[in-house]
């Protein structure tokens, strides 16, 4: 159940990674908690996750399990979206590619 407050539209076009999601839901997501706002907005950044393990992985050896290193991703994607607060100055997709990067270099070296 929506508020008619956000419009349903909560997904627009920004081109660099296909689709993220729009301002309308992170205003939903910080003022109620909303499991599914937050769900929407790790999946609209999906693709950043995969970005910053293509761009970690091409330093790997081959002995690296590249599932391993996403799952970590999603884990480091999940927190920055649980952290983010909009007043620090930073984009969220600044701020979000230095947690993630940060989780899968934590789960190499647990490795």
């Amino acid at each position: 159940m929506t508020s008619p407050a956000f419009p349903t539209t909560e997904v627009e076009s920004t081109g660099k990674h296909g689709s993220a999601p729009a301002p309308q839901l992170w205003h939903r997501y910080h003022l109620t908690g909303d499991s599914d706002a937050e769900s929407k907005l790790v999946e609209g950044y999906l693709p950043l996750v995969r970005t910053v393990i293509g761009r970690v992985a091409m330093t790997l050896p081959n002995h690296v399990c590249v599932e391993d290193l996403y799952s970590a991703g999603l884990v480091g994607l999940l927190q920055a979206v649980r952290s983010f607060s909009p007043n620090g100055g930073a984009s969220f997709e600044t701020f979000a590619r230095f947690r993630i990067r940060g989780a899968v270099l934590d789960e190499l070296r647990r490795l």
